[in-house]
This record gives C-alpha cells, structure tokens and sequence, in this order.
C-alpha cells in the first residue's frame, strides 16, 4: 500500500514521529510515489489508486499537523472515473496552492500528453482552479511526470511556466542544458525556488550523471550559470537522479 515516514528534529538529531498511511489504500496504489510538504501540510500521491472505481486513476492525499499530531485534511481525486491519468506522480505544495501532475491524460486527441491540475486549499477542501498542458503536447509525452512549484514559477519536465493570477499558468520557456538532454535524461528531477532552477541529468557522462544550475538573469530570462558533478563521480551513479534547492 504504501507509506510516507514524517521525521521530527530535536536539536541536531532526527527521530521517526509517525507514519501516514492512505485509509482507503489498496496493494500497488503507489502512495509516497510523491511527496510535498509545506508549512502545517502535507501532500502525498498514489497514481496508481483506483479509489473512483477506475484503475490507475490516481489519487494525492492532503495531511494536516494540528497540535502536533497529524490527520487526513483531504483526499483529491479527477473528476468523473479517468482510467490511466496517473494523478498524484507528481506533486508540488507551496502554502495553499497544490500542483498535480498527471501524465496519462490526453490532450488534444494525444493520449499520454499529460497535463498539471491545480487546486486552492480553502478552510475545509482543495478546489480546482486551473489546468496547463505542455507548450506542445505530444502522444505519451507525459507531462507532469516530474514538477516543482515555489509559489511564483512552476517547472515541469523542463518547461518553465510563470504563475500570472490563481487560474493562470503561462508558458515561458524550455530550458536546455545541452545538445544531448534527451539521453541525458535532463528534467528527469527538477527544483526551482525564487532564480533558481535545477534539473537532473542521472544519464549524463555514461551515467555518472550531472545537474544543471539556471538563474533568471535581468532581463528576466532563464540561462544556464552552472553544471554540478560529483566530486567522487562513477559510471552509472546516475548523480542527479533527485534535486532540490531553497533560497540560496
């Protein structure tokens, strides 16, 4: 079924505090295939849940901390019974807005596009505001499979959209690392926070794998500034495989 383990810190040293489990989890739903946490939140996805009936639908579980202990606040599911959208393979929680990738969706006739659903927490649910779709969906492009939100700037894949108002998502740009991001698996991980996006490229020098750093420079334009390796670098430790970054 699953399970997503919350740590707590005391001074410098970290304890196991709980385990959240999905109360209506199955076997091979995937719960904690996603996870996002922000403030006294937390979401969790499980894109293989079937809990509408409909198999690989998916479905992101929302836990709240209040007084210190943690309960379910929401379980969001798609609308109506989508078989293989695939909802909650990725998700992005900054304060109250959620991101949910769901790379099984069609788009525009194209099955396997993907597409991005985003949701406003209100005092007792999550509603649904908006949905963006890749600058050129494509059969089993699967977007949404990878994404991060900081509340101003969405990545997806490696495609940058700026959030203009709660129901708009626009299109920026498509970053590039170099001539060989396909094989190098670049966007496999992404992260972003405030001028600071990171993609992961685990593929990248016979596997070793490498990061790409991009700033958005002042004529707000996002152009790469650094290319991260391991010091102690090997075939096939596929360095990149996860990232992330906050602040500096």
């Amino acid at each position: 079924n699953g399970a997503v383990t919350v740590f707590r810190r005391n001074g410098a040293s970290w304890s196991e505090f709980v385990r959240l489990l999905a109360p209506d989890g199955a076997s091979f739903d995937y719960f904690g295939q996603s996870v996002s946490a922000s403030g006294d939140y937390v979401a969790i996805g499980a894109p293989l849940s079937a809990g509408n009936g409909a198999s690989n639908s998916g479905a992101v579980y929302v836990f709240s901390r209040s007084a210190g202990q943690w309960s379910l606040f929401f379980e969001i599911t798609p609308d109506g019974s989508p078989s293989d959208y695939l909802f909650g393979t990725s998700v992005a929680l900054a304060g109250d807005v959620l991101l949910v990738g769901a790379p099984g969706v069609a788009v525009n006739s194209n099955p396997g596009a993907g597409t991005v659903f985003v949701y406003q927490r209100t005092q007792s649910n999550f509603t649904l505001q908006a949905m963006f779709n890749s600058s050129a969906p494509a059969t089993n492009g699967g977007f949404g499979r990878v994404l991060d939100f900081d509340g101003t700037t969405a990545i997806v894949g490696k495609e940058v959209f700026a959030k203009i108002d709660a129901t708009t998502y626009n299109y920026n740009t498509t970053l590039v690392a170099s001539a060989t991001d396909v094989s190098d698996g670049t966007g496999l991980a992404v992260a972003v926070s405030g001028s600071t996006i990171i993609l992961g490229s685990p593929f990248a020098n016979s596997n070793a794998g490498s990061a790409a750093v991009f700033t958005l420079n002042a004529n707000g334009n996002w152009a790469l500034s650094q290319v991260l390796t391991a010091s102690d670098a090997s075939i096939n430790s596929k360095f990149g495989s996860a990232v992330a970054v906050r602040n500096n």
